[in-house]
């Protein structure tokens, strides 16, 4: 049984251009000099967060595939990331923060299911981890995720 966080690869977006947080005309922060919407953001964060938890989940030494799925369904609900994202909140810079407000105050296309709070914070988050993946900030991102890992697996 593995109890040592060990490293997760992390994916690298070369040769992207990197989004800038600027300000709209009424002073809302935007991602992405090159148009790089929240959403698409929050997309890629999504896919960031799951490959690491469930990367980590492996290494905590659970093997059967029904505990898998089950944990990594517990911590990839939106509760559970709503969570990770309120405790991080002191831990992110001036711009991070920036970015994780603009995802979770974006406005889905799509209903949501459950509670339409945690779904917006949750949506931050993924924001968050999507913009420090492809601004190649692959440090800053492991730094999050691993104390994304810590608060959420306490050992």
């Amino acid at each position: 049984m593995l109890k040592k966080e060990t490293e997760v690869p992390v994916a690298t977006t070369a040769m992207m251009a990197e989004p800038t947080l600027s300000q709209d005309q009424e002073g809302n922060n935007e991602v992405g000099s090159i148009g790089t919407g929240i959403m698409a953001l929050a997309f890629l964060g999504d896919a960031v967060y799951e490959q690491y938890m469930r990367y980590q989940l492996l290494h905590s030494g659970i093997v059967k595939g029904a505990l898998l799925s089950e944990a990594a369904s517990a911590l990839a609900c939106a509760e559970k990331q709503a969570d990770l994202a309120h405790a991080i909140e002191g831990y992110l810079t001036p711009s991070e923060l920036a970015v994780l407000r603009r995802g979770r105050n974006a406005k889905p296309r799509h209903q949501s299911r459950g509670e339409v709070v945690a779904h917006r914070w949750a949506t931050g988050l993924e924001a968050l981890l999507g913009y420090l993946s492809y601004s190649e900030q692959e440090e800053r991102l492991k730094e999050v995720l691993h104390l994304l890992w810590q608060l959420a697996h306490p050992s």
